[in-house]
Formats: C-alpha cells, sequence, structure tokens
C-alpha cells in the first residue's frame, strides 16, 4: 500500500518538476536539461554512496524518514509560489534533495523485503511490487496531469506531497521485527563511493546491469529533458492529455509485469530481461 501511494506520488514529481518548470517559470531547453541532469546526478551519487547507509541501519525507519522528507521539501514549492518566490534554482534543489531520497527509500525498501517475507517468496512479492508500480505507472501520470490542469503545477505538487506523508505513516503501521543490521567499518564517502564502483564492475552480472543502465539512461536522459518541452510548446497539448500519453507507457508495464515470474522461471533470469 505504501508503495502503491508514494509510486503515485513519484511519477507526479517527474512529470510536474518539468511541468512547473516550462508552463510556471518558462524555462528554455538548456534549463530543463540542467534538471534532468542534476536529478540523474543526485540519484548516481546516492546509489553509490548509500549501500553502507543502508546495510548499517534499520529499513522502516530509514523509509518513513525518506517519505517525510520528500514531503517536507515538496511542500517548499507551493509555499513559494503562493508568496511569488519561486524560482528554477529552488526547483533543481528540490529535484536534487528529492531524487537522493527517493532513491535511498529504493535501496532500503528492496533491502527491506527478504526479511519481511522470506527469500522463497520473494521473486512472487517484487511481482507484485511491479504490478503496483505499473498501475502508479498508469495512474500517476495521468493523476498529474488532471491535478496540473485543475490546480496549477506548484499547487499540485501539494497534493504530491500528501502522498509522501500518506505512504509514511502506513510504514509506521508495520510490525514485523526486520532481522538487525550488521554494520559495516565506517570509510570516507569518497572511499565508499569507491567501494560501490568496484564491487558492481567486479561482478560480471552486475556489471552487465550497469552497462545497461548506463546506456538508457544516457539515451532516456535527453527523451526525459525534452518530451515535455515538444508536447506542452510544440503540440500543444493540455497537461490532462500529456498525463494519459506518459500512462499509456504505464498500461504496458501493468501487462508485462504478470507474466515476469513465469518468464524468468522458464527461460531464466537474463534472457528473460533481454
Amino acid at each position: 500500500a505504501a508503495q502503491a501511494i508514494s509510486g503515485f506520488g513519484a511519477r507526479i514529481t517527474r512529470e510536474g518538476l518539468p511541468i512547473l518548470a516550462v508552463a510556471t517559470l518558462a524555462t528554455p531547453a538548456s534549463g530543463l536539461g540542467v534538471l534532468s541532469a542534476v536529478t540523474s546526478a543526485a540519484a548516481v551519487l546516492t546509489g553509490l554512496a548509500g549501500g553502507r547507509f543502508v546495510d548499517s541501519r534499520a529499513r522502516r525507519p530509514m523509509l518513513v524518514g525518506a517519505d517525510l522528507f520528500r514531503t517536507l521539501v515538496l511542500m517548499t514549492i507551493p509555499l513559494a509560489a503562493a508568496f511569488h518566490v519561486l524560482s528554477l534554482a529552488q526547483v533543481l534543489a528540490v529535484a536534487v534533495l528529492v531524487g537522493a531520497a527517493s532513491v535511498l527509500f529504493d535501496m532500503a525498501s528492496h533491502a527491506y523485503l527478504p526479511g519481511l517475507v522470506g527469500t522463497e517468496r520473494l521473486m512472487d512479492a517484487n511481482a507484485r511490487l511491479s504490478a503496483t508500480e505499473a498501475v502508479a505507472e498508469m495512474g500517476g501520470p495521468a493523476l498529474a496531469g488532471l491535478l496540473f490542469r485543475w490546480l496549477s503545477a506548484p499547487f499540485a505538487l501539494a497534493v504530491n506531497a500528501g502522498t509522501y506523508l500518506a505512504s509514511g505513516l502506513i510504514l509506521l503501521g508495520i510490525r514485523d521485527q526486520e532481522p538487525p543490521p550488521e554494520p559495516p567499518e565506517p570509510q570516507h564517502w569518497v572511499a565508499e563511493i569507491s567501494e560501490g564502483l568496484r564491487l558492481a564492475w567486479a561482478e560480471p552480472r552486475v556489471r552487465a546491469l550497469l552497462v545497461m543502465g548506463l546506456v538508457q539512461g544516457l539515451f532516456g536522459g535527453v527523451f526525459g529533458a525534452l518530451y515535455i518541452l515538444f508536447a506542452l510548446r510544440t503540440l500543444n497539448l493540455p497537461t490532462d492529455l500529456l498525463g494519459l500519453a506518459i500512462a499509456m507507457g504505464g498500461a504496458g508495464a501493468l501487462i508485462s509485469a504478470w507474466p515476469g515470474p513465469w518468464l524468468a522461471r522458464k527461460i531464466g533470469m537474463g534472457p528473460a530481461i533481454i
């Protein structure tokens, strides 16, 4: 339930910050490129340095903390808009902080799940979570488009903040005890990033996934930086139709989420990814 709600929120953030930059702040393509770049950079750096942090602490408080942090950070957008002081610099800062907290949330969530369901149920549990992500991929952008049309982009993000708050409150209700973490030896953050890269590159399967992610990120970053600008300024789509168009990708993801575990068992995880 928490992932479904925060998944909706993540899609509203993902589409909302570029729409806010284009529709409210009249940001040019170069500014959208910077927005996409800083968001990705925050995710990469958090992913590399956050593994040791996640491994050394209880995961549920980390998940709740990430949700509450995202709530507070996003609420600065409608507040600044209400006082007419909203700027692209603030949007960039919010994108960095929310992006970093979202990666930390995802890492802690993946680390938390095996202790809740056990390794024998892990694949099916991940499939169900993938299904909720696919539903969020359909419903989140569509909801975002309607919210931005009804409320304007800055104030629609207040609803987004509410989804993270609801997710955090639901996670507080989990009573199962997670296995105690085994804290690794403390290291400087540069050493942690170097260790993360070294460990990822040393494992052949993780190395292949890392290269795949880099290629997807490179070309996806070009697409992600420009498609909202293209849709709003060139095609003159209203935000609700833009949200509906993005939601169609979620329909494909939802269809593919259910046969995923069966396909992995039938031909293996690697061929299933290909």
